[in-house]
Formats: structure tokens, sequence, C-alpha cells
């Protein structure tokens, strides 16, 4: 992405996304423009996470080419439907989606891989328990 492409989106800034440690240069501008439209879709704020972009160290090649985010919801917004979040990130055109519980808040993955992939992962020691996510409501999971 080049710093002008923020121009025509509503909801997410150049400084914003750059404080999240993300790599600019390599950012796809197709992922913005999804989350821009998942925000207004849902009416809620996103907050991208800290590295949650390009940078960092991600075992999804989505995160290193540019084409993935993880993010969590506002909690001033009210409370999180998993269901609803997943429903909605498949219409926006996610199509890899994860969701993360890590005792205390829920997160999300999202990126534009070509063929469906969704999980679950629960925050266990130090690291993360990946499992398929199944069609039942993913927050009666953990």
């Amino acid at each position: 992405m080049k710093r002008t492409d923020f121009d025509s989106l509503e909801y997410f800034s150049y400084n914003e996304i750059k404080l999240t440690g993300a790599l600019i240069n390599g950012l796809q501008f197709v992922l913005m423009d999804r989350v821009d439209k998942l925000r207004d879709a849902i009416k809620r704020r996103i907050h991208p996470l800290k590295n949650g972009f390009n940078s960092g160290e991600h075992k999804s090649i989505y995160h290193k080419t540019g084409y993935a985010i993880d993010f969590t919801l506002d909690p001033k917004d009210g409370p999180v439907d998993v269901n609803y979040m997943i429903c909605m990130m498949e219409q926006i055109g996610f199509k890899g989606i994860g969701v993360y519980w890590n005792g205390k808040q829920w997160s999300f993955h999202g990126d534009l891989r070509q063929k469906v992939g969704k999980w679950k992962a629960l925050k266990v020691g130090g690291g993360w328990l990946y499992t398929p996510l199944v069609d039942s409501d993913p927050s009666k999971l953990y």
C-alpha cells in the first residue's frame, strides 16, 4: 500500500495502522478495504493487534504477504457475538477465519486465502492450541 491509499478508507488511518508495526509497503490494499467494509457492516470498532498484520512472528503465510489481520473488537461497543462475527467476515470475503480466546477477550484472524479454512485457538500455558472450528457455537467451545 501507499500512504495515499488510506484516503479511500473510511475507518482506518495510515498512522493507526503504522502504530501496529505493520510494514505498510507490504500491506495489500484489498485487505484493508475488506477490514474497512467489515467495520462498516458490524457497526463497531475494530482494533488491529500489535504486529497483527505483516510484522511480528506468524505461522500463516498470509500475514507475511500482507493478506491477513489479527484484531479485537472494542469492548465499549458491547459483548462479542462470535457467530455473528464469523458470518460477517465470510460475507465480506474473508476465507481464512480464526477465533481466539485468551481467557479474557475474543480476538479474530481474517485472511484472503483462496479456500475456506476456519479454526479456533485457546491460550494454553505459553502458546496456543489450534483446532478446527466446527459448525457449532464457538463461544461454547471454551
